[in-house]
């Protein structure tokens, strides 16, 4: 005799669980992109929150061969960006870097999914801002080691998970590889013009970090996938500039749309252009 059970339902009180509350406000945000970016709602699912349902196969499969799937999959990059804007904002202001920022990234991650790769990323930055706070300077080393005992306190077999081994050999690969490139292209001269000189800068630093990142993981990308993308390279300096800016507005337009929609949509259009280039 077999019985099986298509369907069930969980009759009583439920309490709120940190898994449950992510849920909840990860189904918000994405029921939130829906209103305000509409018919570009799967693209930033996908770039805001590493939701990919609403991206087509060919266009993953595009992203993959040229080595820019990472974008979609929220990680220490977009980490990157939010740390950025609140160190932006927070000005001279230290304290409020720690009290405000963090809160913010613990959110964020929520909203994530709490996935390996964005707690760890999670972890370091509120651990460098922390100590900006205090007025102390940052370790990268020691603030990757310190996420990655957290994260295999809370789960070893985190260890396993492809996209955790893909992050932290990223880190470690910007922390070495990464700084001794940008030493070695800090000594070259650079325009006079303000505009140029950022520019070229921002190249430089995307070039760095796109150079080390592929050296660190090739070895990975191979085990796992049997393949390397030497479009990356080219492809990283292309949309990493114009991500980033997408990326912020985006969760602006977004943030707003909880508060005014038509303003949110308004604001959405910015990045529409960004959001064409990229795809």
């Amino acid at each position: 005799l077999s019985a099986y059970c298509t369907d069930w339902s969980c009759i009583g009180h439920k309490g709120m669980t940190l898994s449950n509350a992510s849920e909840y406000l990860r189904h918000s945000v994405l029921e939130g992109c829906d209103r305000v970016f509409k018919d570009r709602s799967g693209f930033f699912s996908a770039l805001l929150f590493g939701d990919k349902s609403g991206l087509r196969n060919d266009f993953l499969l595009r992203s993959a061969a040229s080595g820019t799937a990472h974008v979609y999959a929220v990680s220490g990059l977009h980490t990157s960006f939010i740390a950025s804007v609140i160190f932006l904002l927070a000005g001279k202001r230290r304290r409020s870097v720690a009290l405000f920022g963090i809160p913010i990234l613990i959110l964020f991650t929520a909203a994530g999914g709490f996935s390996p790769s964005l707690v760890r990323s999670a972890i370091m930055y509120s651990i460098v801002m922390l100590g900006y706070s205090l007025r102390r300077e940052p370790n990268s080393f020691i603030s990757a080691m310190v996420a990655l005992t957290v994260l295999l306190l809370i789960n070893p077999w985190a260890v396993t998970d492809i996209r955790l081994q893909l992050s932290f050999v990223a880190v470690f690969s910007l922390i070495t590889v990464g700084k001794r490139l940008s030493e070695a292209f800090s000594q070259r001269p650079t325009p006079q013009n303000p505009f140029l000189k950022k520019a070229v800068k921002t190249i430089r630093g995307t070039l760095c970090a796109t150079l080390a990142v592929q050296f660190g993981t090739i070895p990975l990308m191979v085990i796992y996938f049997s393949s390397i993308s030497i479009m990356a390279i080219v492809a990283n300096i292309l949309i990493l500039p114009v991500i980033s800016a997408v990326f912020i507005i985006g969760l602006a337009a977004l943030l707003l749309g909880f508060i005014s929609l038509p303003a949110a949509v308004a604001l959405a259009y910015i990045a529409v252009p960004g959001a064409a280039y990229v795809t």
